[in-house]
């Protein structure tokens, strides 16, 4: 009989995650964040669990990672030292951080996946940090986005697919990760 792991999360290929899981903040409600709600203080912690569960091929949800990486929680968000300091404890490597976005395209161009912090603009009115997964064929990118709310308010992501103008605008830092293996 199949366990519930199993039916939740397929073998495809021989990858539990063939492609990054989408995880909400707003599903956690009752999650702390070091001293702050996961709802509202989460993205970065949200991004990286879901950049983590595509990567290492496990599932880490953002509860576990807010347990154990909690102290990179801020008033403001996640400190950005979390996207270099946690990868390598939890299997995988940070390539690069740029803060150019056309680097970052490039790479993605090679089939990296990137974590980018947003400030004021396209995707949020202070800070925000977004997954970037792939690019599509026509060149627009493909987001995993943890806001449950932009969803409601950015008509893209019916598509999951972005041009490159709502991540460079307001792009403030990308972490370039090796690829999976």
């Amino acid at each position: 009989t199949p366990s519930l792991s199993e039916l939740l999360y397929p073998d495809i290929a021989h990858q539990r995650f063939p492609e990054v899981p989408l995880y909400l903040q707003q599903t956690y409600t009752g999650t702390m964040y070091g001293e702050y709600k996961l709802t509202t203080n989460g993205c970065g912690i949200t991004s990286l669990a879901m950049l983590s569960s595509y990567l290492c091929d496990e599932e880490l949800t953002p509860p576990e990672l807010s347990e154990r990486y909690g102290r990179y929680s801020r008033p403001t968000g996640t400190a950005a030292s979390l996207f270099d300091e946690a990868p390598p404890q939890l299997g995988f490597y940070l390539l690069k951080k740029t803060y150019d976005w056309r680097e970052a395209r490039e790479y993605m161009k090679e089939g990296y996946s990137v974590i980018v912090c947003q400030y004021k603009g396209y995707w949020t009115g202070g800070g925000h940090y977004l997954v970037l997964e792939s690019l599509t064929e026509d060149g627009l990118v493909q987001v995993r986005d943890s806001n449950l709310y932009n969803y409601r308010k950015l008509p893209r992501h019916k598509d999951d697919a972005f041009p490159w103008d709502t991540i460079c605008s307001a792009g403030q830092g990308y972490w370039i990760y090796e690829k999976k293996v």
